[in-house]
């Protein structure tokens, strides 16, 4: 629910001031792999793949929310597969006979026909895109974890590797230059090259060869101040990581200086950086290859040095792969079949999400939720929960009333549920919710924006109304069951949680959001909402009075917030203290309140803390906080 995205920064200071007190405390089978003609190993955080022993450069797997991820080059180099890219999402990949489809930001994918699902979706990171290591096994490669070398084992049989040049960008005939008619720039088509990667907006672009061992990026950046030589070339300098400048000198190409600097990183990879700044922006060129020695970069230079500053629209050689058309740029996603208009500055970020799409540009958000419709359940009850999750999550200071109107949005009954909120009194943000419910399932997209851009988001709630396409039936296709933990959790019902090693329990609303740290059995956990935090840490030892005091100093140290009382209490039965601190009147931190509790028992200290914002005083936010707090009891004699 969108209601909790916008937090107040002081209330995201009491929160690590309250950290401050005590710091926070694979599925593959070993087996070797031999007897097959395709050996490859790489690591976790490591940026080199063997392939049978030979050494290749890759983009360094990781491990995120429990999933494993690889570089795609783990197929396209590791098992020679030929790769094709359509709409820069849609990868098809064929080797030895399989045809594996994968699309970015999307779980579905096919394998020689079949359609299965991925842990998590394929994404992509700094310009390269990452899969599952699932993905490949669906070219029937058999992966397994060395645990003696903490490798990754890939085996499979060999495929003859495609040679770049196949498969390139252009799919119009008579295309000999590429271009952006937006950010004007044009440049030599670049022959043997696929383009792997467009932003969103199309002002970052990747081209890679097959085997990728040459690598090509633009970017476009907004740069309206001059900048002179020495300001470029610190620019470009930005970009290099653990790479050793083995030449810095500008070229003059087509009457244009560009800012140069050649690197050399340890790997054996030579990289050409160009900048330029024109037309207001600040155009980046990054040319790589391994090469022996920078020399050997100029066989290449043709495909930078054609690049100019401007787009002839009545050249019909010149391809135009602009994403921005009328200063709209359309996003796309297949799950949803959704097609959404928005404003030139607003990009993507819904990586790691089941069923939300997040879209965002500076102060504005927009997020589209997906959910399973309850049995029974109706969009006007739906709308009525949702008003009322509004007004006990903001104090009445905080908040306009809600108003509810009836719409039609993509064809069906909707309820547009509007309102502003605020967590200082200074900057107030309005709303616009549309709730709506169609097959198994409903919908809530949610439009956020700062009020003084507030011309502009009306114009843009319209756009969202009458513009966004969503597909109904493409949803009931791709997804199943997909709980909403508003519905299946009731709003007063609680839970117990027990620590065995610390010998203590709390009891809380069951609604509230563990973060990721928390871990009771050894004695942290916190939990929060919307402006509300409740913390408990235990740690073995002794020394209260020295909690006591670092708490007294660090959190008015800030200036923020003061001591208002400190006194004796009775903790779980146990006497300690019990310490309030409120914001001070005039600061950002006004009507904010932090209740700390210190005890200590059987050679362990507890901490026990719960906070809450000004905005989220509430009557039921007060309630369960001070309930919570007083549910802290020891189990253990």
């Amino acid at each position: 629910m969108t209601i909790g995205r916008s937090f107040n920064k002081v209330w995201v200071l009491g929160l690590s001031l309250a950290i401050f007190l005590i710091p926070a405390l694979s599925a593959y089978a070993d087996t070797s792999a031999s007897g097959s003609a395709l050996n490859i190993r790489l690591k976790i955080g490591s940026k080199t793949m063997t392939v049978n022993g030979q050494a290749v450069a890759v983009q360094a797997p990781y491990q995120k929310n429990g999933a494993t991820y690889v570089p795609l080059s783990v197929v396209t180099k590791g098992l020679g597969a030929t790769l094709q890219l359509k709409d820069n999402r849609m990868i098809t990949l064929k080797q030895s006979g399989h045809t594996v489809v994968l699309t970015i930001g999307s779980k579905s994918a096919t394998a020689d026909g079949k359609a299965f699902a991925l842990p998590v979706a394929p994404v992509v990171i700094n310009g390269l895109t990452m899969i599952p290591i699932r993905a490949v096994e669906a070219f029937g490669a058999k992966v397994t974890y060395a645990a003696a070398t903490k490798e990754i084992v890939v085996t499979a049989q060999a495929s003859a590797a495609s040679s770049a040049g196949t498969g390139g960008i252009d799919t119009d005939a008579g295309k000999s230059l590429i271009g952006d008619s937006y950010f004007q720039w044009s440049m030599n088509y670049p022959t043997g090259l696929v383009q792997n990667y467009q932003s969103s907006s199309g002002d970052q672009l990747v081209f890679e060869d097959v085997k990728q061992n040459y690598y090509l990026e633009i970017d476009v950046e907004a740069a309206a101040e001059p900048m002179d030589a020495s300001d470029q070339l610190n620019y470009l300098k930005d970009y290099l990581g653990e790479e050793t400048i083995v030449d810095m000198k500008p070229v003059v190409r087509s009457g244009a200086t560009f800012q140069r600097i050649v690197s050399k990183t340890k790997d054996g990879y030579y990289y050409d950086y160009r900048g330029l700044q024109a037309n207001g922006y600040m155009y980046t060129l990054i040319f790589g290859k391994k090469a022996v020695s920078a020399a050997d970069l100029s066989a290449s230079s043709n495909i930078l040095d054609s690049f100019q500053p401007k787009f002839d629209a009545s050249n019909a050689s010149l391809k135009d792969l602009t994403k921005i058309k009328d200063g709209y740029v359309t996003f796309t996603d297949e799950d949803y079949g959704l097609s959404l208009e928005l404003p030139y500055g607003w990009h993507n970020d819904s990586y790691g999400s089941d069923s939300e799409l997040y879209f965002y540009k500076d102060d504005s958000s927009l997020s589209v939720e997906m959910y399973s419709l309850q049995p029974n359940d109706r969009v006007e009850a739906w709308a009525g929960r949702y008003v009322q999750d509004f007004k006990d999550a903001y104090a009445e200071d905080y908040r306009t009333e809600p108003e509810t109107s009836d719409i039609v949005w993509n064809g069906v009954p909707a309820k547009l549920v509007s309102y502003a909120f605020t967590g200082d009194k200074d900057t107030w943000y309005e709303e616009n919710d549309i709730l709506a419910v169609s097959g198994n399932y409903k919908f809530l997209v949610c439009l956020n924006y700062n009020r003084t851009d507030k011309e502009q988001g009306e114009k843009l709630l319209q756009r969202i109304r009458n513009g966004m396409k969503l597909d109904f039936g493409q949803v009931e296709r791709t997804f199943g069951e997909i709980p909403d933990p508003a519905d299946t959790t009731d709003r007063d019902a609680l839970t117990t949680k027990s620590s065995s090693k610390y010998g203590f329990s709390v009891t809380i609303p069951k609604r509230w959001t563990a973060s990721d740290d928390s871990d009771i059995n050894n004695g942290y956990v916190e939990y929060e909402k919307s402006g509300l935090s409740f913390l408990v840490v235990a740690k073995s030892g002794s020394g209260l009075e020295t909690y006591k005091n670092l708490a007294r100093t660090q959190y008015q140290s800030s200036g923020l917030f003061k001591l208002s009382s400190e006194t004796q209490a009775v903790v779980g039965g146990v006497d300690g203290y019990q310490m309030v601190f409120e914001g001070v009147d005039g600061t950002e931190a006004e009507g904010s309140i932090f209740k700390i509790y210190l005890v200590e028992n059987k050679g362990n200290i507890y901490i026990v803390q719960g906070g809450l914002a000004a905005s989220s005083r509430t009557e039921l936010n007060r309630k369960q906080l001070e309930d919570s707090l007083n549910s802290f009891a020891f189990t253990q004699a």
